[in-house]
C-alpha cells in the first residue's frame, strides 16, 4: 500500500504523516521503508535546498521513481503519454535522475 501511494505521487511532495495514515503504519516505519527503497535504488528522495538548514529539514521532500517502468507497474498504467494525466511528472522523473 505504501509503495502504491508513493508511485501515484511520483515527483510530488510527500508528507510522511499522510503516507503513514494511508498505509496504516506509523511515520517511523514509513521513513524506514523509504530508506530501504532509496538504498535499493527504487526511489530517489529529494530534499528542498535552503541556506537555512533548519528550514531545509522541516520542509517536505519529493520522491521520484528513477525508472518510470517500475512506477507504471505499481500503478498499473501503461497507457501512452497522450492518454495520461501524469505525463508532466513522468517527464520530470525521466529528466531528474540524469542531472
Amino acid at each position: 500500500m505504501l509503495i502504491d501511494y508513493i508511485a501515484v505521487l511520483n515527483g510530488q511532495e510527500i508528507r510522511y504523516s499522510d503516507a503513514a495514515s494511508t498505509a496504516s503504519i506509523n511515520e517511523k516505519t514509513v521513513k524506514n521503508y523509504l530508506e530501504i527503497l532509496k538504498e535499493t535504488f527504487l526511489i530517489i528522495i529529494l530534499r528542498p535546498f535552503y541556506t537555512d538548514k533548519l528550514k531545509e529539514v522541516r520542509k517536505v521532500p519529493k520522491i521520484y521513481f528513477p525508472d518510470n517502468g517500475v512506477r507504471n507497474n505499481f500503478i498499473r498504467n501503461f497507457n501512452p503519454p497522450h492518454l495520461r494525466e501524469d505525463t508532466p511528472f513522468l517527464l520530470e522523473a525521466s529528466v531528474f535522475p540524469s542531472l
